[in-house]
């Protein structure tokens, strides 16, 4: 979800840095949202250091299956924010059931 938070970002800002906050608070009203449609709660609290792991899980799985880990960029200068190294339209995402 993360992933999907900054590509819609990065269109309609396109190159500027998320900060880690903007982040949060995206992904808050996404699980809020995903809760109020299923029923189902994930993370009731979230901080800094949720978003922080999950940049550094998608970066593995992005070099794991033989693209650029450095697509998703930091600045710790900018409060921890993040953007993607591309134009969103230039990636293509495909999902993969786990074997």
């Amino acid at each position: 979800m993360v992933f999907k938070i900054l590509a819609a970002y990065g269109l309609s800002n396109p190159g500027e840095i998320m900060s880690t906050s903007e982040i949060l608070s995206s992904l808050a009203a996404e699980l809020d949202r995903y809760a109020n449609q299923t029923g189902i709660a994930f993370w009731e609290n979230i901080v800094p250091e949720d978003i922080h792991k999950a940049v550094s899980i998608l970066r593995k799985k992005i070099s794991d299956a033989g693209g650029n880990p450095h697509l998703i960029e930091s600045n710790y200068a900018y409060a921890g924010g993040y953007r993607l190294s591309t134009p969103p339209c230039n990636i293509r995402i495909e999902n993969f059931d786990d074997e």
